[in-house]
């Protein structure tokens, strides 16, 4: 029978999450430093963490179980979202971004382009490294780093130059986590209970420790007795293990999953589309057949009208800039677009749930007996002033740091209006990474130019945004919400869930800081994956440097581009609320061309059109029954990436990737 009743914390789950938590902070720095191969962590369904899960499932569990002493449904998964919330942190979450970042003025600084002096004047020196020799080294390696023994290792490592910087930029981080947390329990009940989003990312984790209705567990759960489960698995299996022995012998054939479409629309002005890449992603195939067909119909529907927009404007002859600060090809007009729509589509969530958020403050500050959170992951109270504290607790922060205090307070609060609406992407419509088209400097400097802010407050708040804000493919909120909807199915105490998430975001930036800062001064941060060294850093230290020398200025452009796309978002859920036939979703049109839309539209549009078939010919019957193929496809595509990522580390090959994003 299924477990009844809500489950507590053991000891034992909270201690082997702990383990897994250790074992991916160091694997997954290791696999994108070292191996220069597939993200395991890079993404919010984690390859890594996934995988991990899979073996304790069919593997560890069953063993234990012969033992009389198996994991529960509960345990198992408690163990996976310590693991979710854990692996993005150490990489792009945020300490491959900070480690590298925060010394490069210093190595890469010389005389000409004057980065020592200008980012040592704007930057306080407990955030950054002055050891010149320390960052050498984390640069270049060791003497003879290759060939040390772990001991040795260990001894010639300058921890204790890292020690302040790191300790104040870990008081930043969990200043983010705690805000990111609180509004994660704000919005929980709306968006779990009231809304039922599907949340696509944790059907798999969920199917995969379910029992059959009526049945006990069995030592192996039952979706992998499911036979169509493993029809769907053995196709990108097949060929991810085809192409991964064409990369060791390349006489095997390779089977092409990436089409540069680009080169096909060179006259102008189609040239205007660009790039246009075609990817099959299996597992991003799997996650669309969850979705309603409107939703993934407006996700490459949406996408398309971007590029139409620039065709047109191409056409016109109107310049077509790509947005300035970014390393994604967006153009300018359809990132401030994108950002006006976020905008509109977070604060029309929060104007929904106006009733909940009233029946929260009464409970939270007026001890409404009718109103319940004794389930929740923290009390309201708790909630609403955790997020003003970490609002608060950063901004003084960076008031420290030299910044203007209401200014970053004011760009935090910007973030967090995008980022919910982008975690909402990640929720509702099973968006495997995501990326914020623009960050809060682009606001500020669309209506005021950069120049006004002062030197201090342009390098300070970059550096924050390429730390913490740039990159957010695996940033923690939506690995949060993932959370708070898989406790559901767990019946775990989400007070008890707290306490592992908690646990989970310690020791994932304690050990990957560990674990970074053992890998760069081992083998030399130039000759490890180059992004993370040399890219992102060269990038932020280029662009504050025209920030400052070469302003930017305001732009009316770009002001009327945030009106245009708020005003669509707006229109857009006037029709979905008011038409039961209009077929457009607002998330397609927040999340327009940005970067993950570059790389995963074709896949959305195959997962949209198979379903949309299957729904025709076979009905909802059909529908159910092949459901467990396409979560194959999700399971077989990131089992056999793990599996390489494993044989490229016992062959000690660099540079293979499975995954392109």
């Amino acid at each position: 029978m299924e477990e009844k009743g809500w489950f507590g914390l053991t000891w034992r789950a909270l201690l082997i999450g702990s383990a897994c938590v250790i074992f991916l902070s160091i694997a997954a720095p290791f696999a994108d430093l070292v191996l220069v191969g597939t993200w395991i962590a890079g993404a919010h369904l984690p390859i890594g963490a996934l995988f991990v899960f899979l073996v304790m499932v069919v593997g560890i569990n069953p063993l234990l179980k012969v033992m009389k002493v198996g994991l529960s449904k509960s345990e198992l998964l408690l163990v996976y979202c310590m693991m979710l919330v854990g692996a993005g942190i150490p990489v792009t979450g945020f300490t491959e971004y900070l480690i590298p970042t925060i010394a490069s003025h210093q190595y890469y600084g010389t005389p000409a382009n004057k980065w020592i002096t200008t980012f040592s004047a704007n930057i306080p020196s407990w955030l950054t490294l002055s050891d010149k020799e320390a960052i050498r080294q984390l640069y270049e390696g060791l003497p003879n780093g290759a060939s040390l023994n772990f001991i040795q290792l260990m001894k010639a490592i300058p921890w204790g130059v890292w020690v302040k910087p790191l300790f104040y930029w870990t008081l930043f981080a969990l200043g983010m986590y705690l805000t990111m947390f609180c509004v994660g329990v704000i919005l929980r009940k709306q968006w779990v209970e009231n809304e039922k989003l599907v949340f696509p990312l944790v059907q798999l984790p969920l199917e995969m420790v379910s029992t059959e209705e009526g049945k006990l567990p069995g030592f192996i759960p039952a979706f992998f007795k499911n036979k169509i489960m493993w029809l769907g698995f053995i196709i990108p299996a097949a060929i991810h293990t085809i192409n991964g022995l064409h990369y060791y012998f390349p006489f095997i054939p390779q089977i092409n999953l990436f089409f540069d479409m680009t080169k096909y629309f060179s006259a102008k002005p189609w040239n205007a589309i660009n790039p246009l890449w075609i990817i099959i992603h299996f597992s991003v195939i799997g996650f669309v057949y969850l979705l309603p067909v409107e939703l993934s119909f407006s996700l490459f529907f949406f996408y398309w009208i971007f590029h139409l927009q620039a065709v047109i404007g191409n056409m016109m002859g109107f310049p077509l800039p790509y947005t300035q600060g970014y390393t994604a090809p967006i153009r300018a007009f359809a990132a401030y677009q994108m950002t006006g729509a976020l905008l509109v589509f977070t604060i029309f969530g929060f104007w929904s749930m106006r009733g909940l958020l009233k029946d929260m403050w009464r409970r939270a500050f007026q001890g409404a007996k009718d109103v319940d959170d004794s389930n929740e992951p923290v009390s309201y109270r708790t909630a609403f002033l955790g997020a003003l504290i970490g609002l608060l607790g950063c901004s003084i922060w960076a008031a420290f740091a030299g910044m203007n205090f209401l200014f970053f307070l004011v760009a935090i609060i910007l973030f967090f209006l995008t980022f919910i609406g982008m975690t909402r992407l990640v929720s509702e419509g099973g968006m495997l990474f995501i990326s914020i088209p623009t960050r809060p400097s682009s606001f500020f400097y669309a209506f005021a130019g950069s120049a006004v802010f002062g030197p201090v407050n342009l390098t300070m708040l970059s550096l924050v945004e390429y730390v913490l804000m740039f990159d957010i493919r695996s940033s923690l909120m939506p690995s949060i919400m993932d959370t708070f909807k898989i406790s559901d199915g767990a019946k775990l105490k989400r007070r008890h869930l707290t306490i592992g998430i908690v646990v989970a975001v310690l020791l994932s930036l304690v050990v990957s800081y560990w674990a970074v800062l053992t890998f760069l001064y081992k083998a030399g941060g130039v000759n490890c994956q180059q992004w993370f060294t040399v890219g992102l850093p060269k990038y932020y230290l280029s662009r504050v440097d025209e920030l400052i020398y070469r302003p930017q200025k305001a732009s009316g452009n770009y002001i009327m581009s945030m009106g245009v796309g708020a005003a669509v978002m707006g229109f857009l859920f006037f029709m979905r609320r008011s038409f039961l036939w209009w077929p457009f979703h607002p998330i397609g049109y927040a999340m327009g061309c940005t970067w993950p839309m570059l790389q995963l539209w074709f896949s959305i549009m195959i997962g949209w059109a198979v379903k949309s078939i299957i729904m025709k010919l076979g009905g909802l019957k059909i529908y159910k029954k092949l459901l467990p193929a396409f979560l194959g496809l999700v399971l077989g595509e990131f089992t056999t990436a793990a599996v390489w990522v494993i044989v490229d580390m016992c062959t000690g090959i660099k540079g293979h990737r499975i995954f392109l994003f």
